[in-house]
Formats: C-alpha cells, structure tokens, sequence
C-alpha cells in the first residue's frame, strides 16, 4: 500500500512538473524591441566603441534604427553613414535578438568570404562569449559538430550563416527570413557568374511574409554607390539638430563647419554654435518620404558620432587637401569624403581645384 502511495505520488510531481514546463513554453512572448533587449543583455568587450553594458543614451540615434528593423510594417532597413557611427553595433545587437527573443533563420553577407571569416572569429564569437543570453543557447562548438562551425551557428529555433558576396554557393545555401548584408558598396558587381549578390541574397528569404531586409555601408562613388542607390528607394531620414538659438532642427554638415573656432553654422539663422552645444541639444529623424514605411533608409554623418570630435574630422581634411593639392593625389580626400562625412565621392572633383580655395581659406 505505502508502495503504490509512493508510485502515485512521483507520477503526480512528474505530471506537475510536466504542466510547469508546458505552461512556460505557451506563455506569451514579451513583446520587446531590438534596443530594449540590447539593453537587458548586450555588453561588449573592452576595446570597442562602447565597452561594457550597452545603452542606447550613448548613441541615441541607434534606437530608431534598431527598432525599425522588428517594425511589422517594415521589410527594409538602410544605413548609410559614415564611419565611426555604430554600425556595427546595430547589426550585432539585431542578430542577438533574433537568436534569443524571436528565434529566426538569419544570413549574414559580408563582402567576400574572407571578411565573413573575419566577422565571425573577431566580432561574433567574441560578442557570444560575452552575453550570458547567447551563450545559453548557441550550439557550443565541437571538432565533429556541424552546428557550430566558423560559417555557421546553430541556436533553438534557426540558424545564422555567415557568407561572402564573392561566393555563389554560399548565397544560396538555405532560406532565411533575416538577410543582413554589411558593407553592400564592396560587394561585387556579380557573385561569379550568377549576377547581381544584393539581389541573389534577397532571394533567399522571398518565401517569408515577414522577411527582413538590413542593409548598411559606407558609400563609395557616386552613381555606382549601391547604399546610395537603396537609401534614396527608402523614407531617406537624416539626423537632425535643434539649433539652440531659432529652434529649428537640421542633419550636420561639414559644409557649415568652421575651422577656427570649431563651430558649426545653423543653416537657417547663421548662429555659430560650438561641437558640444550642438551635442547637447534635441535631435531626432527627419524624413524625406515619411510614406515610404516598408523601406526606411537612414543617412548619419562622422559629425553626430559621439566617439569623434570635429577637431579630428578638421585635421583629418586638413592633411587630404593638402596631398590633394601638394601631390596631387586624390586618395586620402575620397576616403575623407566616403568614411567621414558619409557620402559619395564625385569624380569629376577629381582636380583638386574643383574644391574652392577661398573657401577653405575663409573657414580655416
């Protein structure tokens, strides 16, 4: 009798334990955005931008772009800006909300398969090893575990894969609904001889009815840039400033900039205003197309990075003018023009006296 006592009760706490498990599996979701679960769960290592717990105070303009990307009503998200912005930091925290909180096939294009190989050793494994979240549930890697390979990453719910627009059959490898590409103004006009890697990558997640697109770049010349290209199909939002003196909001721009004083001009009452006034004032996105809602495509500049100060951007054209016109060597003024203030390079500013002299001579 105490026997069957016994047996009757293990199969009581069994089945108990049984509906505790069932009862935490269907419970509802918490509906969360990308930044808010950024900042519950990411930290980065010491060495980056933004070591430690991540916040979204110390780059604000992140948020709206993070959260953009898990909009039910958008599929296409571009950021094209500037070195030095967070980039990214965007893409990292996005790729670790959809393993942990809403679990999903995921692909990663970098621009070659080297660059892939890359990311995954130094950006990647470093960022799960750091969070407890994705510690817990990528595949721990093994010598004989394809789950977990430097290409591939294996997680409840989805995978993520890492390839290179150089590579055809990495881009055709499964069907994803979250396609990040990285980078997109140095893929490759064509994947071998398969055409166009944007477009080959795009295909793989075309049977999803809540795909995700995420495109971010630098940009490179103008009418070929592919970042240029995709942020004027979108909502074409700038970062914008509050002037502190007539109040209106407006994107920075090197243009405005004076070099003496370090002030930027307010390009509706001239106001001059040094770096940190205009860093401590209201900012916001402002967008050209607000009834583009499926594609937002965000455009931010060197200026608005809180990790670099104007009087490194001023030196930094300083020195590429002056081999612009010393040696005549355009090089260092492209890559100004590209990495800094976020913009395509026109070619026929090829001759360094394009640039007006006078004007330089005035703001400096």
């Amino acid at each position: 009798m105490a026997y069957m006592k016994m047996k009757k009760t293990e199969v009581s706490w069994h089945t108990l334990a049984f509906m505790c498990r069932l009862t935490e599996t269907l419970r509802p979701k918490v509906e969360l955005t990308i930044s808010q679960w950024a900042e519950e769960n990411m930290v980065f290592s010491v060495g980056t931008n933004e070591p430690g717990q991540y916040t979204t105070d110390t780059a604000p303009y992140q948020k709206q772009i993070m959260d953009a990307i898990v909009d039910p009503e958008v599929t296409e998200v571009t950021v094209m800006s500037s070195a030095q912005i967070g980039k990214t930091t965007i893409e990292m925290c996005g790729i670790g909300f959809y393993i942990c909180h809403e679990p999903a096939m995921q692909m990663i294009v970098m621009p070659t398969v080297d660059d892939s190989q890359k990311f995954s050793k130094t950006k990647l494994a470093p960022m799960i090893a750091d969070v407890k979240a994705l510690r817990e549930r990528v595949s721990k890697a093994k010598t004989r575990d394809s789950s977990n390979t430097l290409l591939l990453k294996s997680y409840p719910g989805g995978n993520l894969v890492i390839s290179g627009a150089n590579s055809p059959p990495s881009l055709s490898m499964l069907s994803v609904r979250i396609v990040w590409m990285d980078e997109i103004d140095r893929f490759p006009e064509s994947a071998g001889s398969e055409g166009n890697p944007i477009r080959l990558a795009e295909k793989r997640a075309t049977s999803y009815w809540n795909k995700k697109y995420i495109k971010l770049s630098t940009p490179t010349i103008a009418g070929k840039s592919n970042i240029e290209e995709e942020y004027g199909k979108g909502s074409m939002e700038q970062w914008c400033v509050k002037c502190p003196e007539c109040g209106k909001f407006q994107p920075y721009s090197f243009d405005r900039l004076e070099f003496a004083s370090v002030s930027m001009a307010c390009e509706h009452c001239g106001c001059l205003f040094p770096e940190q006034k205009w860093k401590e004032s209201e900012h916001g996105w402002i967008a050209e197309h607000p009834e583009r809602k499926k594609r937002r495509s965000f455009r931010i500049n060197e200026m608005a990075s809180p990790f670099v100060e104007w009087q490194e951007i001023i030196d930094a054209f300083r020195y590429a003018y002056k081999r612009m016109t010393e040696k005549h060597d355009p090089r260092d003024m492209i890559t100004f023009v590209n990495t800094r203030l976020g913009e395509t390079w026109d070619e026929t500013k090829m001759d360094a006296d394009v640039i007006d002299k006078n004007d330089i001579e005035k703001r400096a």
